[in-house]
């Protein structure tokens, strides 16, 4: 996959306020340092790239949770990252 158009982007290495949240906590949250490994280290990753400031991402946060919750209750090798 060819991401160098977000490589112009601003970059930002501090976990999102979403991330502390309960309803977040079978979301694994990546950055810049943590997103190769990441990404490498997993057969199946489904990635949402939320902003704060975004209608669509806060309109589309609450579904990404319940879909985490119901794979890490099956124990779904497919893992949600943000």
């Amino acid at each position: 996959m060819n991401m160098n158009y977000l490589s112009s982007a601003q970059t930002n290495s501090k976990k999102p306020e979403w991330s502390s949240f309960e309803s977040a906590k079978d979301i694994i949250f990546v950055d810049d340092s943590s997103f190769d490994d990441f990404v490498k280290s997993k057969n199946q990753v489904l990635l949402i790239l939320y902003k704060s400031h975004c209608g669509a991402c806060k309109a589309a946060k609450p579904n990404f949770e319940e879909v985490a919750a119901k794979l890490a209750a099956e124990n779904h090798e497919t893992k949600l990252a943000a």
